[in-house]
């Protein structure tokens, strides 16, 4: 379906891809526990072999460490390159996962011809670092180590998943100079449930300040990620997805919320958004609304009926593996772009209002402006009031 925006000045293309018809369904059902014994087989051959080089079928496999700007923490990294890489993509996991989920969907690709970078992000998978404790600045400078082990020749792909989304999509719109092939997003992780209200967001941010390192419960439903049993009963199983983040994670992942959509208009690359609409982990409308912000020129949005959060993981995959590639293809085809970057920024460089400086600036002139007037009332009555008008501060601040 194509229609005309006048209020964007450019041509959208929206995709909804229809459900499969019932003896589609069927025959879906019956193939997709063997797909994926499949899937998890090769996963599992990868996992046995933690460093080193080896030869598939297509492509070479490299595994190593890629060191960072921390001291001492390096980034776990696979590269699946086949003999005359036409293009290089590299996968971003979401939060909790990590890369050695993700071999079957790099074994498509590379024999598609790609090469294919996976990595563990900092505190997941067995990459270094705090578990399941990362800085969205630290999260960027990762990414940028990763990109410059690539061949500079190389047109470059990101593929973001979820929370490695939000990752993906700030990295680039902090550095709109920035050169890249295109973006893939599958079901992007742009803002906390509706049940995190503004209390507990103000919480949030209290806490960041005083115990940042303190691990909470994510509560991860597994049975949300995929309509396969088998796919829920190893994401259960296995001891690399983390089930639990810390605060200073938590405050991060709402900095990225208040950050990408109030300025995903600066974001200039080739855009492709996967989602499935059945996804109770990130709502496909959040997909909606960055299709409908982004300021790419080039943007297709896809809808599935009955995805769930892990598309590469369910039914869907060989649908979603056969766009991911056609429409890497068609960039190539259209317009090939030798990636460029250099100097680029870190972290989130909107201006917030909620800065601690006038946070504590505001708190100060509240109190000498109300000492005074409030000498009547008792000590704690003071007290109450005090902390009540600061707390409403602070409540303005995050909100606005």
């Amino acid at each position: 379906m194509k229609r005309n925006n006048s209020s964007f000045g450019q041509q959208e293309t929206v995709y909804n891809l229809s459900k499969p018809n019932s003896m589609q369904e069927i025959n879906s059902s019956l193939c997709i526990s063997q797909g994926y014994q499949q899937n998890s087989s090769l996963n599992q051959l990868y996992a046995n072999r933690f460093l080193g080089e080896w030869n598939e079928d297509m492509y070479t496999v490299i595994r190593k460490y890629v060191p960072t700007y921390t001291k001492g923490l390096n980034l776990y990294t696979t590269y699946c390159s086949p003999q005359n890489p036409i293009a290089t993509i590299v996968i971003i996991h979401g939060y909790g996962d990590h890369s050695g989920r993700y071999f079957h969907v790099a074994d498509e690709y590379a024999k598609s011809g790609f090469q294919v970078i996976l990595y563990d992000q900092r505190g997941f998978g067995n990459s270094g670092g705090i578990r399941s404790h990362a800085h969205i600045k630290q999260m960027h400078q990762d990414l940028e180590c990763i990109l410059l082990t690539i061949e500079r020749s190389q047109p470059i792909f990101l593929q973001c998943q979820s929370l490695g989304a939000a990752v993906g999509l700030s990295f680039c719109v902090s550095n709109p100079s920035l050169i890249l092939q295109g973006v893939i997003v599958v079901n992007p992780y742009l803002q906390f449930a509706q049940k995190y209200g503004i209390l507990k967001k103000t919480l949030l941010t209290i806490m960041n300040k005083i115990i940042p390192g303190l691990m909470v419960n994510s509560y991860i439903d597994y049975g949300h990620c995929s309509k396969n049993n088998n796919v829920i009963k190893s994401v259960a199983e296995d001891s690399l997805v983390q089930t639990f983040m810390s605060v200073g994670m938590a405050y991060n992942i709402l900095q990225l919320e208040q950050y990408i959509l109030p300025n995903v208009q600066q974001f200039v690359q080739p855009l492709l958004i996967l989602h499935g609409k059945e996804d109770k982990v990130a709502s496909h409308m959040n997909s909606v609304e960055l299709y409908r912000l982004a300021g790419s020129k080039d943007k297709t949005l896809k809808l599935f009926d009955k995805g769930y959060h892990e598309l590469q993981n369910d039914v869907e995959f060989d649908r979603v593996k056969n766009i991911i590639t056609t429409w890497c293809q068609k960039q190539i085809n259209k317009d090939k772009r030798i990636s460029y970057f250099r100097e680029l920024n870190h972290g989130l460089l909107a201006k917030h209002n909620n800065s601690t400086k006038m946070i504590i600036f505001q708190w100060i002139l509240i109190y000498f402006m109300l000492r005074n007037k409030m000498k009547n009332l008792g000590k704690i009555a003071r007290f109450i009031c005090i902390l009540a008008l600061m707390i409403a501060s602070l409540i303005v601040h995050i909100r606005w």
